[in-house]
């Protein structure tokens, strides 16, 4: 586990390393609702970063390894890093960078690792401003289940405003 300091008024940033246990999951479900997907994605996770506050979890996202399970990216895409997603971020906590802070803190950990991360958005995502703001740029295109969607390079991703390197959790492989 890898701690890392906050944006001002946050609980610390953990890193870990994948897969995401079954009791963080049920978390991310309580926050984020009813996802068929996470389950999939959690098993294939090469880490993962969360925020606790309030006596639970209020921030989450994941880097996930390029598999061919039914429904993933990469049977739509043919990015070759692990791919971040399930971002979720409780009501109460918005608006205060914590977004940034989970998705810039696991890109610059696969960025450690020597490997570039991606991420998959719709154009109306949320997450297109966290993506842009810290500096990934849209790759490219492409349809899932008619749907257009949008591939994320976080090649930039160490230029996150306010944002230090992070080192590799503890425990990883290089």
């Amino acid at each position: 586990m890898t701690v890392l300091l906050p944006p001002a008024g946050l609980h610390p940033l953990t890193l870990h390393l994948g897969p995401v246990p079954s009791d963080v999951q049920a978390a991310v479900s309580a926050l984020r609702g009813p996802d068929g997907r996470l389950p999939e994605r959690a098993a294939h996770a090469a880490l993962y970063a969360q925020v606790e506050a309030d006596g639970g979890l209020v921030g989450f996202c994941l880097a996930e390894e390029r598999n061919a399970e039914p429904g993933s990216s990469w049977a739509y895409h043919d990015a070759a890093g692990p791919e971040l997603g399930a971002l979720v971020v409780a009501p109460r906590w918005r608006g205060r960078g914590l977004g940034a802070a989970l998705v810039g803190s696991v890109a610059r950990a696969v960025a450690a690792s020597g490997r570039t991360a991606c991420a998959v958005t719709a154009p109306g995502s949320p997450a297109v401003a966290v993506n842009r703001r810290l500096g990934a740029v849209v790759a490219g295109t492409f349809r899932r289940g008619g749907e257009e969607l949008w591939l994320w390079d976080f090649a930039g991703a160490g230029r996150v405003p306010g944002g230090a390197t992070a080192a590799a959790p503890r425990g990883a492989r290089g």
